[in-house]
């Protein structure tokens, strides 16, 4: 009983602090409107933190009539993610290094992953996510964020930025970018602020993604 407590009140504060990210709690619903439904497909979510994604799939995409697999470098909300039995399967794993044979996976999605990471290893996850798909990839992240630079490099400190990502960093290798959002100062966890950036600027941004706050880079693959 003490466990199971303990795990709960583990679970509620990690997903407390993933939805401080607003931006990542408001734009949920426009990306899982691009991710086709997942019955009979294996859905690989690379860095699922919590499962939040996990949970969205089996809830609107049917992803629980397909195989869903988490992969994350951190035990911890592997661990939770286990509990609750959010995917199918759950793989410590670098997300630079993916323990997967190639063109096993129909739908990668890594969302605000490789802003994580340093450059290089950035490029790594890209190519990496491509080795294994082999009907779409989706990949989120702010628009050129702000990179704390002490940290610039370095593979540890997970929770802070050591790259920026922008639409010209994404289309020459095929992916189609969308925007959402804009960019702009403003109090970052006023849900009224977040909201209207949200909605009066995302039918533009959405086209012209170097204005949007958050970029969806899109590929899809050949059979």
């Amino acid at each position: 009983m003490v466990k199971k407590l303990i795990l709960s009140r583990t679970r509620l504060f990690n997903v407390r602090r993933d939805m401080r990210a607003t931006h990542s709690f408001f734009y949920h619903f426009i990306i899982v409107e691009l991710i086709p439904l997942l019955q009979d497909k294996v859905f690989l979510d690379c860095g699922c933190g919590n499962g939040i994604w996990g949970y969205l799939m089996r809830m609107d995409k049917r992803g629980a009539e397909g195989y869903m697999i988490g992969l994350d470098l951190n035990e911890s909300r592997l661990k939770i993610c286990k509990l609750h039995k959010v995917y199918d399967d759950v793989i410590l794993a670098d997300v630079a290094h993916l323990p997967l044979k190639d063109k096993t996976v129909n739908l990668t999605l890594s969302s605000e992953v490789i802003e994580h990471l340093p450059k290089e290893r950035g490029w790594l996850l890209l190519n990496e996510v491509e080795r294994i798909t082999n009907e779409r990839a989706i990949l989120t992240t702010p628009n050129n964020p702000r990179v704390n630079k002490c940290c610039e490099g370095s593979i540890a400190t997970a929770d802070v930025h050591k790259s920026a990502w922008s639409p010209k960093d994404f289309e020459p290798k095929g992916y189609t970018v969308y925007g959402i959002g804009v960019k702009a100062r403003g109090p970052p966890r006023n849900l009224i602020f977040q909201a209207a950036k949200l909605l009066l600027f995302t039918p533009l941004s959405f086209f012209l993604p170097s204005l949007g706050e958050l970029l969806i880079a899109i590929k899809t693959f050949d059979d």
